[in-house]
């Protein structure tokens, strides 16, 4: 067994070496060895088999692993798609188009937001989805790439678990059912403890206003005042290296829409027809629950490929093209890197017994009822946080909150397993070997160093206020007064960061004055 601090060691590591060297690679790579070192109490051949065991089942364990095989194979996909938009002249034609429907930055903002939280069939697929549209136009409006990420990761993640009809909808689900098979205390149905959570889940709502808040009231705190302010001052347009202003001919910003919409709709015809076909029922909880969505992505975005080129071949100049899927390929190589290394390190994390520290920890302290969800929901940030998946925190604390509100009754179950999922959010929204994370940043064309950097204030800020929603409900028991303090903690937060923003943007632009 290994001591608790050695297990917690190598995310802290990780994470100081991004405070000091500002590379993710270094950052992920150090963390992921280190946890094979302590995991192999430092013996050289047990070393090397916790890596290759660790690389080995991000791709099989007891079964292929088709998400992350699938997410490997759409990053490309996805990257080819988008050189065809932009050689076409569909990006340019679309933000030349979106300029005659958005008057202000403000507007471009609210766009992205209000995108992310519809299109909703996964979190990877939103997070590509919403960053490709949102870094599109981002230039045009003066947004930093940061600023499109922070956006896209946190209307991919939060959003997903409150949403029935996505892969993680679809996992919770299972779960719930698997659960009350075997309970002789409660009785429901799946849908109905899911459809219950929903008001519970605080963290979500409250990241969701806080993207309005930020959005509407031009709110910039921490490094993302500083990207904002230098890009804002900056008269080099982000993306000029890459992007093309085309004659167009049959393109327009019709190209570009055809593009997402094509994606979009031939993913979600090939999830129907496979998962009636599994399900034979019309119940379209079952015939999610019944597709391979993972699968479903690639065909997809394969299909949409092919008929988005036949569509635009006329406008393709061959040989920009080829310098075009260039950079981006060596952007996605990258990212999949990284990706690689992030998985790797959360099977090591993992492998160490994380997990097993919670379990212990829950079991020693006697914590009053009303406090549980608390406790539950801090437990779950702090999992989901170091260990990087939401998934996993699902797939562990979603039956020990059900078991411990099962001694109280439905209201408990639904109250503690509501904490337990949206304390797991956290970690996703926010860690930095978190995949969404990694692929919220990729999508918007912005480093994982500057998106994590300037993200993960705002993060925590929504995660103290849900933390204080909890406490009050704990005291009160009235969902009213948790939410009447989410509107009071983001209206002082608002006053106070706006306040202190505003003085820093006038000391980094008398600094770039006095520069120039």
């Amino acid at each position: 067994m290994h001591s608790v601090y050695l297990i917690f060691l190598p995310i802290f590591l990780s994470l100081l070496i991004l405070l000091v060297s500002k590379k993710s690679f270094l950052s992920l790579l150090v963390g992921f060895l280190s946890a094979c070192l302590i995991y192999s109490s430092f013996d050289l051949a047990k070393f090397v088999g916790i890596v290759l065991h660790s690389i080995r089942i991000i791709f099989y364990n007891d079964g292929l692993k088709f998400w992350n095989i699938a997410v490997l194979i759409f990053l490309p996909i996805l990257a080819t798609l988008s050189c065809l938009m932009e050689e076409s002249g569909g990006v340019a034609a679309f933000s030349k188009w979106l300029k005659t429907k958005l008057k202000t930055k403000k507007q471009a903002e609210v766009l992205v937001v209000i995108l992310g939280i519809v299109i909703y069939l996964d979190g990877y697929f939103s997070a590509i989805i919403v960053g490709s549209v949102g870094s599109s136009f981002s230039s045009s409006y003066k947004i930093s790439k940061a600023k499109i990420a922070y956006y896209v990761d946190s209307t991919s993640a939060p959003i997903c678990p409150m949403i029935p009809i996505s892969s993680w909808g679809a996992s919770i689900l299972g779960i719930l059912a698997s659960l009350l098979a075997s309970s002789t205390l409660i009785h429901a149905s799946p849908s109905e403890i899911f459809i219950s959570l929903i008001p519970y889940e605080f963290f979500t709502f409250v990241v969701l206003a806080m993207l309005f808040v930020v959005a509407l009231g031009g709110l910039n705190i921490a490094k993302m005042n500083d990207i904002e302010s230098k890009y804002e001052l900056s008269k080099k347009d982000e993306s000029e290296s890459i992007n093309k202003v085309h004659k167009l001919k049959n393109s327009g910003h019709i190209s570009f829409i055809v593009g997402i919409l094509l994606l979009i709709f031939v993913t979600l015809i090939l999830v129907v027809i496979e998962g009636y076909h599994n399900s034979h029922s019309l119940n379209i909880l079952k015939i999610i629950a019944s597709s391979n969505l993972a699968l479903d992505m690639v065909y997809g975005s394969l299909i949409s490929l092919i008929i988005y080129f036949l569509l635009v071949r006329k406008d393709i100049n061959v040989k920009s093209l080829a310098k075009l899927l260039k950079i981006n390929y060596i952007f996605t190589f990258k990212t999949i890197i990284i990706l690689l290394l992030a998985w790797s390190m959360i099977n090591a994390i993992l492998a160490l017994g994380i997990d097993k520290e919670i379990i212990t920890l829950l079991k020693t302290y006697h914590i009053s009822s009303n406090f549980l969800p608390l406790v539950l929901f801090l437990i779950a940030m702090f999992l989901s946080f170091v260990s990087g998946t939401s998934w996993g925190t699902f797939y562990l604390l979603i039956p020990i909150a059900f078991v411990l509100g099962s001694a109280y009754g439905l209201h408990e179950v639904v109250v503690f397993v509501a904490a337990a999922i949206t304390g797991s959010v956290f970690g996703d929204n926010c860690s930095l070997i978190s995949d969404t994370t990694i692929i919220s940043a990729s999508a918007s064309n912005c480093t994982l160093e500057a998106h994590y950097s300037s993200q993960i204030p705002y993060a925590l800020v929504c995660g103290l206020i849900a933390c204080l929603m909890w406490f009050i409900y704990g005291l009160s028991g009235s969902l009213g007064l948790a939410y009447l303090f989410l509107v009071l903690g983001l209206v002082v937060f608002y006053f106070f960061a706006k306040k202190r923003g505003a003085r820093n943007k006038n000391k980094e632009v008398a600094k770039t004055l006095r520069a120039n």
